[in-house]
């Protein structure tokens, strides 16, 4: 949700983002930084409305293999969550991707419409809606998407968006600082295709970095 919100609010006046390319650790200083002022990281002071998910009819059941290659997927997070900054232990890389292996996929014709309220000390009250087309519903191991980006370049890409996005902070839930660098491999792997080769390159790409870094 990180990313989606940063694109939603990034316009508003009521913000400090962090600078890009900002290090790990640098960030770190900086969120503790932040949180001695009083200031609330944006999931502690956004409200989300339930999202208006498609009548149980609209909705078909379908195989993983409509979506994305899920054991190529996993193979690639788990790669990342051993290689990046985050050094998990392998029994939480492994509870980390656990969710996505229990999935149930339903596609809806229609996008999934969710708004997010920010109240202000002054009394105002900032609205912002969105439309999605995807959505992982993680209590229930239900992913909802729209299946209509077949075919179209500019729907693919904007499809492998959510989707990265979804996918990665549905595992990074408690470290927001590695969504974006997990969501960016995801989508790329997305557009690929889940190529088997093209996913050992990437993983590749990542062992490369940590050497050099």
């Amino acid at each position: 949700m990180y990313l989606h919100l940063k694109r939603l609010f990034e316009m508003e006046k009521v913000f400090v983002w962090y600078p890009q390319n900002l290090v790990p650790s640098s960030r770190s200083d900086l969120s503790d930084l932040y949180r001695k002022i009083g200031a609330r990281s944006v999931s502690e002071c956004i409200c989300t409305e339930d999202p208006s998910l498609p009548n149980v009819l609209e909705l078909k059941q379908i195989g993983a293999a409509n979506v994305c290659n899920v054991k190529l997927l996993v193979k690639l997070i788990l790669g990342f969550l051993a290689c990046s900054s985050l050094k998990m232990e392998p029994n939480k890389r492994h509870e980390a991707v656990k969710g996505l292996l229990n999935l149930s996929f339903f596609e809806t014709k229609d996008s999934i419409n969710v708004s997010y309220s920010l109240s202000l000390s002054s009394g105002n009250i900032i609205t912002k809606r969105a439309n999605r087309m995807v959505r992982w519903e993680i209590q229930s191991s239900k992913f909802f998407t729209q299946m209509n980006w077949h075919g179209e370049n500019a729907g693919l890409v904007k499809y492998a968006t959510y989707f990265s996005e979804a996918i990665s902070e549905g595992v990074l839930m408690e470290n927001h600082d590695h969504v974006a660098p997990l969501s960016e491999l995801i989508r790329l792997a997305f557009l690929l295709k889940f190529n088997e080769e093209a996913i050992d390159l990437l993983m590749d790409s990542i062992k490369g970095k940590e050497r050099i870094g």
